[in-house]
């Protein structure tokens, strides 16, 4: 069955399972530790598809190191397979920045590079494992101080592969990092904020630091208005157990929180203060119900509640506490109680933010009407800065399976009469592609209660960028199929698909799940995608008369 399906394990205590995991041995431990692909025959190229894995990883990056190594003087490596070689390379190569080493990652990379001569200018190579070796060495170039050849990398990368959720990642990332003086921050976020909702947060952020923080605090009040925020229930434990990266769940779950904070800042801040006081009051009331201790009976959420639970407490003492005093802080500046302010920031360690420098701002004109009487408030730290991906969890994100033609069959079986509407191949697509064709076979889509649309689908290719480009296809096509020019991804899911049994399993494919909103170009605003330019751009790819 389906691990993607199977809840009943996370109800398993951890050393049962771990307990019943394999021991796997010889070559094909060696290959699948790895890049997770089955150890090789002796006259294809090399790469024979998913291993079998243990359900739940624990190898470190040396313990990958090692794995690589032995394979790459394997026997059953044959001088012929240049891409299972450079396969090898890539992910040892991954594993050596993750532990660091990026000198070590940039010989492994070149020697991939030397493998991979007959591949280099293939479009599909290019897009696929051609991308993911020049963000591994954009990474590296990063690490050892080669910003500007870094930053060059990852323009080049992000336009190469637009709407893949870990190209735009890594790309934004690095360029947000190297990015030329002037550059500004909306148009590196840009991109990435408009196919993750979850990065949207950290990139209003980073655009907000370039303004001026009260005109910033002004543009978010206004558009807050008296919009209640939502907080999101806990993350689902199948996330992890169906292969989906938990981070990304985690980091947005807990950005609902702070979003509320912020929303009560910024009402406060504009003299709304009654409604600042009642969006604290919620913001408390949403914590308490995610970190109480269930009732008797009541159950638990997938067994997520002891890891959730205490994460979310410590998200409240280490980040929220601080964001909520900010908010008392301005209400007592606007109800002309500054003397009240020092005492209510006390202990909380601020750090520079659109916040705090406007409340510091703020006070600081306060203490020229009354300097005797108001002190000093305590120095802000600096702003945190963007750190870099998480390298450990590069198998899963940015390395790639080299693509190629065949894997679009995919998408040709999801959407089976297409290819006879279009007229001469001409792919003008944002006023006629659609007209009535039948093509949801391989898809689902359903309208929800609250007006968004949900369209997902379940491919069966262990591409992942391939799946959530299909995904995002098609959610531009049923924008225009109801005649709308844009769409506003409200959520997506992103989950890798597997056979097996609770302590091992092999990747089938993966899943994409959005929520989007439908727009019109007079209410679109710029973190909304342009459905026409979606299609026009993936769809010479998914159209294809090689699909």
């Amino acid at each position: 069955m389906k691990v993607l399906n199977r809840a009943l394990c996370a109800t398993l205590p951890a050393a049962v399972l771990l307990a019943a995991q394999p021991v796997l041995a010889g070559a094909t431990a060696d290959f699948s530790g790895c890049d997770g692909l089955k150890k090789p025959k002796s006259k294809d190229d090399g790469m024979r598809g998913e291993a079998t894995m243990p359900s739940f990883k624990t190898a470190s990056p040396q313990g990958v190191i090692s794995r690589c190594t032995a394979a790459l003087g394997r026997k059953e490596l044959k001088e012929h397979q240049n891409l299972r070689r450079a396969h090898l390379l890539r992910a040892r190569a991954s594993a050596y920045l993750a532990k660091g080493d990026a000198a070590s990652a940039l010989a492994d990379l070149d020697a991939a590079e030397k493998e991979l001569a007959s591949y280099r200018g293939e479009f599909f190579f290019e897009r696929s494992m051609g991308v993911s070796l020049d963000l591994l060495r954009a990474i590296a170039y990063s690490r050892i101080g080669r910003g500007e050849e870094a930053l060059a990398l990852a323009e080049a990368a992000e336009s190469v592969r637009p709407y893949a959720l870990q190209v735009q990642m890594t790309s934004t990332l690095l360029r947000d990092v190297h990015a030329k003086e002037g550059t500004p921050k909306a148009e590196v976020w840009r991109r990435l904020g408009q196919i993750s909702p979850g990065a949207r947060e950290a990139a209003r952020i980073r655009v907000a630091m370039e303004g001026e923080p009260a005109e910033v605090v002004l543009a978010m009040s206004e558009q807050a208005g008296e919009e209640r925020p939502t907080y999101q229930s806990q993350p689902n434990l199948m996330a992890l157990i169906g292969g989906g990266d938990i981070m990304p769940a985690l980091q947005s779950w807990l950005s609902s929180y702070g979003r509320g904070a912020d929303i009560a800042y910024a009402r406060a801040a504009t003299g709304h203060v009654d409604e600042a006081r009642l969006r604290l009051t919620e913001l408390n009331e949403a914590v308490a119900a995610n970190t109480r201790k269930r009732a008797e009976g009541e159950g638990e959420v997938l067994g997520l509640d002891a890891f959730a639970a205490p994460l979310l407490m410590k998200y409240d003492e280490q980040h929220l506490a601080s964001r909520k005093a900010l908010v008392e802080a301005r209400i007592a500046l606007w109800e002309g109680r500054p003397e009240d302010v020092n005492s209510l920031l006390d202990g909380h360690g601020l750090s520079a933010s659109v916040q705090s420098l406007e409340l510091y701002g703020e006070y600081e004109r306060a203490r020229v009407e009354a300097p005797d009487s108001l002190s000093a408030l305590p120095t802000l730290g600096p702003a945190p800065a963007p750190s870099l991906p998480n390298l450990s969890a590069l198998p899963e994100t940015l390395l790639i399976r080299p693509e190629d033609p065949r894997r679009l069959i995919d998408y040709k079986k999801s959407r089976p009469d297409v290819l006879g509407g279009l007229v001469g191949g001409v792919l003008s697509m944002g006023f006629s592609l659609l007209g009535g064709f039948e093509r949801t076979k391989g898809f689902q889509s359903e309208t929800l209660e609250n007006g968004l649309i949900k369209v997902e689908y379940n491919g069966q290719t262990t591409s992942a960028p391939m799946v959530q480009e299909m995904t995002l296809l098609r959610a531009a096509e049923i924008a225009r199929e109801q005649g709308h020019s844009f769409f506003l991804v409200h959520s997506r899911r992103d989950y890798g698909v597997y056979w097996g049994t609770s302590w091992e399993r092999t990747l089938t494919g993966y899943k994409t799940v959005f929520e989007i909103e439908l727009l019109d170009e007079a209410n679109a605003s710029d973190e909304a995608l342009d459905a026409v330019a979606v299609i026009d751009t993936l769809g010479p790819i998914y159209y294809s008369d090689e699909a």
